[in-house]
C-alpha cells in the first residue's frame, strides 16, 4: 500500500517549517519514494467557482420545485462525476481517474440502476477534489445542460446583483 502525502513547506517556523515532511520521512526511511518539488502553493479553485455552484444549485433547485439536495446529487452523478471519470489532462487528474474507475468497476456503477448509482455517488467526494481546470468543464457543463431544459443560470456577479 501506498502512503501518498501533499506537503507545503513553509520555512517560516511559524507556519510549521519542514517538521511535517521531516516527520513522514523519519516515519517511512525504510521506502523507496518519488518526491517532486513545485515552487509555490498548489492551485486552488476560488471561492468565486464555488459560489457561482452554490447559487446554481439553488437556482435549479428554485426552478425545477426540487430540493438543493436532489439537485446536488443529479449534478454530482450525472455531470461531475464524467468529467472526473473522462475528461483527465494532468497526470494527477489520470492517476484520480484510474482509481475512481477502478473502484466503480468494481461495484458494476455502469450497470446500476439510477437510484443506486446516486446512492454510490453520494458517498464519494466529486466536485470537491476535482482539479480547477476540472472545475470549469463541469460548470460549462452544468450551465449547457439547464439552458437546454429552459433555466439560464446566471453569473455570480449577476446573481450577487440581483
Amino acid at each position: 500500500m501506498t502512503d501518498s502525502r501533499q506537503f507545503i513547506v513553509n520555512p517560516d517556523p511559524r507556519h510549521g517549517g519542514w517538521s511535517a515532511l521531516s516527520e513522514f520521512l523519519a516515519q517511512h526511511g525504510d521506502r523507496t519514494m518519488t518526491v517532486n518539488i513545485t515552487d509555490g502553493m498548489p492551485k486552488k479553485r476560488g471561492l468565486t467557482a464555488n459560489g457561482l455552484q452554490a447559487v446554481w444549485i439553488k437556482t435549479v433547485a428554485a426552478e425545477q420545485g426540487d430540493s438543493e439536495y436532489n439537485v446536488r446529487l443529479f449534478v454530482k452523478t450525472e455531470l461531475a462525476l464524467p468529467v472526473m471519470r473522462y475528461d483527465v489532462e494532468t497526470d494527477s487528474e489520470r492517476d484520480r481517474a484510474l482509481k475512481i474507475n477502478y473502484i466503480l468497476r468494481k461495484i458494476g456503477y455502469d450497470l446500476l440502476l439510477d437510484y443506486q448509482r446516486l446512492a454510490v455517488v453520494e458517498t464519494f467526494d466529486v466536485t470537491s477534489v476535482m482539479t480547477p481546470r476540472q472545475h470549469k468543464v463541469f460548470l460549462d457543463q452544468m450551465h449547457r445542460h439547464y439552458l437546454q431544459e429552459g433555466i439560464v443560470l446566471a453569473s455570480l456577479k449577476e446573481a450577487e446583483n440581483a
